[in-house]
């Protein structure tokens, strides 16, 4: 036997459903403030929360920049001297990129700063803190953005000057 066909006129003596809906959520508003104004004021603390990270995450991101930019600007003032750099000038930066390593370091800048920290170390033939600090920078995000071949040259420029041919 065939299904009953149902006519327009049939639907439309049928309730409107985003009209019952609407009224339900009406309802249930009016019935229950307070569950209400604790859900939205629950969202909105959220919202605020997630604003505030943000926020926290960018200036702590334009700070990172800011203070490479400066230790990498004494930095170039040391590379460019024409007459040798002195081991205070040196320290100066190194401490100053170390800083920057350590209390940056899931940061681009905390990356680069830690991956200048061995060239520095290299200027100052510390050569086995130079490889340290290279064999680091080889396990960060770095070395997965293109600098891997460079970081790679370095360890082995490092290698070479301890005579460390087995590796």
């Amino acid at each position: 036997m065939a299904a009953k066909k149902v006519t327009r006129k049939e639907l439309l003596k049928e309730p409107d459903e985003f009209i019952t809906t609407t009224g339900q959520v009406i309802r249930f508003v009016r019935e229950n403030p307070r569950i209400v104004t604790l859900g939205a004021i629950l969202v909105f603390t959220g919202l605020l929360a997630a604003i505030g990270i943000n926020f926290y995450l960018k200036q702590r991101h334009l700070e990172s920049h800011r203070l490479f930019g400066a230790a990498y600007h004494e930095y170039e003032a040391i590379i460019n001297s024409p007459e040798p750099a002195s081991p205070d000038a040196i320290d100066k930066v190194l401490a100053d990129f170390e800083h920057i390593a350590t209390n940056y370091s899931s940061l681009p800048a905390g990356e680069m700063a830690l991956f200048y920290t061995g060239h520095l170390l290299y200027m100052k033939q510390d050569y086995k803190g130079a490889l340290d600090r290279y064999i680091k920078v080889q396990s960060t995000s770095l070395a997965k953005k293109g600098l891997g071949l460079l970081i790679q040259y370095h360890i082995a420029m490092t290698r070479l000057a301890l005579k460390d041919y087995d590796q």
